[in-house]
């Protein structure tokens, strides 16, 4: 059963203590992805490289390691998938939503989990890291939309001191959806969907 309180409950508790190396994480994150923006490319390196680290920041913070801003800057050498698993999910959910806008949304969160998969194991590839994604969101996509519009109005608050609260919402946001996406592999996992050699 996915439970987004539960997730979200349990991020606030992962996180006490461990604010500062998430939050200055948080603050590198946004400098460098708003840097390179105009650049379609280098917007597909950085974005897709920083968010591979962070999302192992928050495993490793989740795992109960200690955690530090060069946690999160030693993840940035997993380039390679963070680039390709940009590119591959701009591409296919721009595809669809040549059709429409709906069926676009729909496969963005379909296609939602391969960076948590690529996180835990960057090796595993873009191609097949996708295609465990839709196993794990089958009967969740809605859940997950949930659960994003339920941080729309911390968004909205985090946004107005010209977006400073985003250092501070970032790391909140990432941990629940990693706790969520431990919860699906974990429901994939018993129900026989996925083997854990699929993660390996």
């Amino acid at each position: 059963m996915f439970n987004r309180s539960l997730y979200k409950s349990q991020a606030l508790e992962q996180l006490k203590g461990s604010w500062k190396p998430f939050c200055l994480s948080s603050l590198i994150f946004i400098v460098l992805v708003c840097a390179s923006s105009p650049l379609l490319i280098a917007s597909a390196f950085v974005s897709g490289t920083l968010l591979i680290a962070y999302l192992r920041l928050c495993f490793k913070k989740i795992s109960g390691q200690e955690v530090c801003v060069k946690s999160f800057l030693n993840g940035i050498e997993y380039f390679v998938a963070g680039t390709l698993g940009a590119l591959w999910f701009t591409l296919w959910t721009f595809l669809w939503s040549l059709l429409f806008v709906i069926p676009g949304i729909v496969k963005a969160f379909e296609y939602s989990q391969m960076f948590y998969i690529l996180a835990e194991n960057p090796d595993i590839g873009v191609a097949k890291s996708m295609r465990m994604s839709r196993v794990l969101t089958q009967g969740h996509k809605s859940d997950l939309f949930l659960m994003s519009l339920s941080f729309l109005g911390w968004a909205v608050l985090a946004s107005i001191p010209a977006g400073i609260g985003l250092i501070w919402l970032a790391p909140y946001q990432n941990m629940a959806f990693s706790n969520a996406y431990l919860a699906l592999k974990d429901e994939a996992l018993r129900s026989g969907k996925l083997l854990q050699s699929d993660f390996n």
